[in-house]
Order: C-alpha cells, then structure tokens, then sequence
C-alpha cells in the first residue's frame, strides 16, 4: 500500500516512487514502490532502496538520476531543467555495482537541503537503475545456444513537495472521462494543482438498471501527477457478464473531504 504523505508545517515531504517495477525472479528488482522522507529545511534527508538479484547470473547495476518533464500526463524523459527539477539536489550510492544471484545491495538516496527557496508545489527527478547480464540463448532457427547480452533499465521516481498542502485536500480533482475497452474501464482524472496527488483508495459500483444486485469493484492506489490528466485501468471482472444495462459510478478517494465521483451507464 502506498505511505501517505505528511503534513509537516514548514518541512518538505520527499516521496521516492518506484517508476516500474520488475520481478525479481525475472532479473534484477527493487524492494518496494514508495519511501517517504521528511526534510527539515537547512538539513539534508535520504532514504534507502534495496536491490536484488533473482535471477541465475551475475548482473552488473549501474544508476544515474537525471530530469524530466511531465507532459500529457506522463513522464517525457528529456533532461530539461525546470522550475521544480530535482536531480541537481539528488545523489546516490553506490552508483554502480554487481550482484551474483540471490545477493542484495541497499542502496542510498541522498537529498541535499539547498539554499534558495523553493517554488511552492511538487518538485521531481528520476533515479535509472541499469542492469545487464550474459544469457544464453537459442536463436529462431539454430540448433546450439549462443551468448547475449541483456540490458534492462527500470526507474524510480522522486517527488518532493514544498510547502506541502493542508488536510483535507482542495475538492479540486476531477473525473473527466469513463470508457469501456473490451475486458478494461479507462478512467481519465484530472489534477489541476501543482502538487502530486494520490488515490488512495476507491470503487466501482454497478447496479444493474433492470434490477438485481450490484457489484462493486476495487480500484487500485494511483498517482495523480500535477497540473496533467492522467489515465488508470480497471479490469472488468468476469462475473459482469450478462448483467445488462447498467450505471457504473466510479467513486475515488485522493484525501479531499468528498470523493470525486463520475457516472454512465454501460452494457455488459
């Protein structure tokens, strides 16, 4: 489950986010999603990753932090500086390393106070974490094995807001657009405020409009990044099937007094 962040009056919240998980006994994975950190302003703050090996090979693990921005409600990894960049206050170690399988390195993350004030809102880098090992392989067609190199890249994002928000959250958080696609509902949530916001927690409740029981469905924790739109899948459970016209109202909870909610109606 992802941490809450703290309201802590003149400090900063750091949030360290993982980007995209891998299984570990795939390759080489991260501990968890998310670690919090308060900073104390004039004091640094830091936090720790761990990363395992799972797979049979001995993997070499290299990481760099670098900037991006936020466009579409998504990530575009393209080093520009900005208002709320964060890797020129961020630092890890180690930077690179190898892990024989089954081995576990921590990693530290290290977040620099600085001097000048910070502009009020969420403030973002991320950290890339390199991994590549020998694997040997058959190619299409071949009849012996044939050794490869394989690299994977994974991120971990880093949030820290300045000047974190009071509780509860503005009502400000909208749902803007609910789409069925096949075996998926695509919902489309929109964050207008500077600050990274999170669904906590939240459902789906589908009362058949001929009659009969409703269901309700869970919906998985989500980021909303600031100022974007963003989009969060939810799986349309077998057991849909048949119920016919029905009202589908998505109800979320981000840590404002009310749940935003957006309702229509659909056909299973």
């Amino acid at each position: 489950m992802t941490p809450p962040l703290r309201e802590i009056s003149g400090w900063v919240a750091l949030v360290v986010a993982l980007l995209a998980p891998l299984p570990a006994a795939a390759f080489v994975g991260v501990d968890r999603g998310e670690v919090l950190l308060e900073l104390v302003p004039g004091k640094g703050a830091s936090a720790s990753l761990t990363v395992t090996n799972g797979g049979d090979k001995k993997s070499a693990v290299s990481l760099s932090i670098d900037d991006f921005e936020i466009k579409g409600g998504r990530p575009e990894f393209n080093s520009q500086s900005h208002a709320r960049a964060l890797a020129r206050r961020l630092s890890v170690f180690p930077t690179s390393f190898e892990l024989a399988p089954g081995e576990a390195k921590e990693v530290r993350v290290l977040l620099e106070p600085g001097t000048e004030a910070n502009v009020s809102g969420t403030h973002w880098a991320v950290i890339f974490m390199q991994t590549s090992r020998l694997a040997d392989v058959v190619p299409p067609g071949g009849d012996r094995q044939v050794q490869v190199k394989l690299v994977e890249r994974v991120g971990v994002f880093v949030f820290a807001d300045a000047q974190p928000e009071a509780k509860p959250l503005p009502d400000d958080v909208a749902v803007t657009a609910l789409k069925r696609d096949g075996e998926v509902m695509r919902l489309s949530v929109r964050n207008p405020s500077p600050y990274l916001r999170m669904v906590r927690d939240g459902y789906v409740l589908v009362t058949p409009l001929k009659g009969g029981a409703a269901q309700r469905w869970p919906v998985q924790v989500f980021r909303l990044l600031p100022n974007s739109t963003v989009q969060a899948e939810i799986g349309v459970p077998a057991a849909s099937a048949g119920l016919g016209k029905c009202s589908v109202l998505v109800a979320l909870d981000y840590g404002s007094a009310d749940l935003v909610a957006g309702e229509q109606e659909f056909t299973f």
